[in-house]
């Protein structure tokens, strides 16, 4: 497949690194559902039409078990697939068109290299991580754990 037929853009905070200003766009775009009721059956179908919900959960456990000192402030990054099929080809569901997260540049996670003067680690700031991780990077992540279940499906 042509990469070309793949979008992916990176960021952080108040960032998003690209150079197409629809990018940038469609990535903040994404966080209009913050201000919504997730638990509104139409704008949790309108949010995971977009999105793939279990990769974001899955996604979002990763980073708040290793409490990865680096994000959410930079190494977010998304991709999705925007090509279309040859007649007769079944794609497989990863390239159904919506937004996926990935995991990547991990260093700082698990207290690798997190460290006071002194050789000393430095306590694990996951509640920290949470309060940043829905305020600030992903505000739609905070609307969807208004729905129980996927508050559950984190927690497990």
């Amino acid at each position: 497949m042509p990469a070309d037929d793949f979008e992916v853009l990176e960021g952080g905070e108040h960032k998003v690194y690209t150079k197409n200003p629809l990018h940038r766009y469609e990535f903040w775009k994404l966080h209009r559902h913050a201000r919504d009721d997730m638990n509104d059956e139409e704008v949790f179908k309108a949010f995971s039409d977009e999105v793939d919900v279990e990769n974001l959960l899955y996604y979002m456990a990763i980073q708040l078990y290793t409490a990865n000192e680096d994000w959410p402030r930079s190494n977010v990054r998304i991709w999705r697939y925007t090509g279309e099929p040859e007649e007769g080809v079944r794609l497989p569901e990863e390239l159904d068109g919506r937004w996926r997260y990935i995991l990547f540049d991990a260093q700082q996670a698990m207290n690798i290299i997190a460290q006071k003067e002194g050789g000393e680690p430095r306590r694990s700031h996951f509640s920290y991580r949470f309060i940043a991780f829905a305020q600030r990077q992903l505000p739609s992540m905070r609307a969807l754990l208004t729905r129980p279940e996927h508050a559950r499906e984190l927690a497990h």
